[in-house]
Order: structure tokens, then sequence, then C-alpha cells
């Protein structure tokens, strides 16, 4: 068919107009290899039609004062997080007690997105808010969980019920005062994503929901103070109020477990993942089944064992 000049004039304009790709909306994910799909994106620019197709991770919390979004993901830089935080508001509250569930914040700084109408969450879209979350390796974040949530004697709490599902899981007596690291993982390979608590439930659960396309994915392990402070500045926070945390002073709940921070090693990492003859047939297990639990997560932030 022949077409008309007037018509090649609209169509050549139509494809100059086309979104230009990767579009220039999200510009932070460094580090990914591509892993990380962007899904639900109807162009380039936050316009209202995209904004109004976007699906949200229902964990994401707006901090209000400023510009940003934050989802917090257990066992990677969520401590330190909210006591910058506490110390940039000079608000004691959100340091003291965190954000519960889906919809609760101690603090009128902070505010879930579960909170949010749809209205609302189209303007927060267009306001241009910076979307973060912070990630770690799964392999050491995993470790790092049961150091300070399961190694230690429990008095009361979740913690102490998860103890003993993991007791009843590996055929343990209750009373039994150590629960071991691969009976951890063992019962991890027993439980539904949807059982799991938040310091060990994988962060494409939590925060990756719809491949939700962040500004910015901050690996813990790459300048994790330097980086966040960089983005305090960016939203017109005080940069100084972000602590200055290294791997071996790291404290978790208020102690210090250098171990537990520093198992991002290599060496530590092979050896706290080192199953005792007496107990695995296969000395690989505990990491085939972190592995394999935690696929997502390793892939679409670039993760391995060795690495």
């Amino acid at each position: 068919w022949t077409m008309m000049a007037p018509e090649a004039a609209l169509l050549l304009l139509g494809l100059a107009l086309l979104p230009q790709w990767p579009p220039r909306w999200f510009p932070g994910q460094r580090g990914l290899g591509g892993a990380l799909a962007i899904e639900g994106a109807v162009s380039g620019e936050r316009t209202q039609e995209h904004c109004e197709r976007l699906q949200w991770p229902k964990n994401i919390i707006h901090v209000a004062p400023v510009k940003l979004l934050w989802c917090p993901n257990a066992k990677a830089g969520t401590s330190s997080m909210y006591r910058a935080l506490a110390r940039a508001f000079n608000d004691s509250d959100i340091h003291r007690e965190r954000c519960f569930g889906s919809w609760w914040c101690p603090s009128l700084a902070l505010r879930h997105i579960g909170d949010f109408s749809s209205r609302e969450k189209v303007d927060l879209c267009m306001d241009t808010a910076l979307s973060i979350v912070v990630v770690r390796n799964p392999f050491d974040r995993i470790y790092s969980a049961y150091l300070s949530k399961l190694k230690p004697p429990c008095e009361a709490g979740v913690m102490c019920d998860v103890a003993a599902a993991v007791r009843r899981s590996n055929g343990l007596p209750q009373e039994a005062e150590t629960v071991e690291f691969y009976h951890f993982v063992r019962y991890l390979a027993t439980i539904e994503e949807k059982d799991m608590d938040i310091h060990w439930l994988p962060v494409s659960r939590r925060c990756g929901e719809h491949k939700f396309p962040y500004d910015q994915v901050v690996k813990l392990e790459e300048d994790y103070t330097g980086t966040m402070r960089s983005i305090f500045s960016r939203v017109g926070l005080d940069p100084e109020a972000f602590p200055d945390r290294r791997w071996n002073s790291h404290p978790v709940n208020d102690t210090d477990h250098g171990e537990a921070e520093a198992c991002h090693r290599v060496e530590l990492r092979r050896e706290h993942y080192e199953c005792p003859a007496s107990v695995c047939s296969d000395p690989m297990e505990l990491m085939e089944t972190v592995r394999r639990i935690y696929a997502d997560d390793l892939a679409r932030y670039g993760y391995s064992f060795d690495a």
C-alpha cells in the first residue's frame, strides 16, 4: 500500500517520541549486572499513567520530611539506618521502636506505604521521591541472623518460638541448650517463605515484589556508609548522622558480634558452612540448601558463595 506524505510524517514523529532505553528514571541499578528486571514501566519518565500502574512492595517506608522511600531488609544495615534517621530528626523513637508489619511506625517522620491511599501513592511517585533498598549476600545474612537471633539462649518472645520449631524439625529435645547453624539451615528447608521471620525472609519476597524499580540498590559490602551518606546528602539529611560502621565492629542488637559482620570474607564463610561429617553425608549440604532457598536473591543482586 502507498503511504501519503502526511501519514509518513506522523509515523516518523511517533517513532521519535518513543522512550529511550534504559529509562532515565532508574539510574541506580549499580552492581546488578542487569539481573533486576524492570516491570511495569511504561516510559522513561514518571508519567501519570506509569505511576497509576506501579505496584508497590508493601514494606516500603516513606521518610516523610524528605523525598526518600526505603524498604527495610532485616540483617542488611537496618539498625544503622534507623539509628541514622533518629539522629537526623532528633527523634529517639525512630531507633527505639521499629516500624511494625506493613502499616504502623512509631514516629511521625516515618510512614508505611500501606497507609497510603492509591491517590497518595500516585502523587508520591510523581513527586520524584528517591527509592532505595539495601541488600546483602544471602550466605552472610543468614549466618548473621543465626548468630544474633538463635545461637544465644532466648528468654522469651518470638525467637524462643522459632528455636522451639528448629528443635522440633531436627528431632531435638526441647531442653537442648544449643541450636547449631546446620539445625537452622535444615529448618529453613522445611518452611515456606510466607512463614519465614523477616530476619531471614528473602529480599526478593520482602522488598522485591513485582521487581519494583528502585532508584538505587545499595550493597552492604560496597562502602555502605559512604553510599548512605551520599544518599542522605542528596535528599537533604545530614550525612554525618549516618554512623560509621565497619564490618568487624558492627553491633547487632547493641551487641558487638564482630564475627557475624566479618563473615562476608570467603574463608570465614567456608568455615561457617562446613557441615560436620557426623551430621551431613554431603559436606556441601548447607551451602546448597541456602543457594536453593535464596536463588532469586543471588541471581537478582549478583551474589555468589565465593564472591
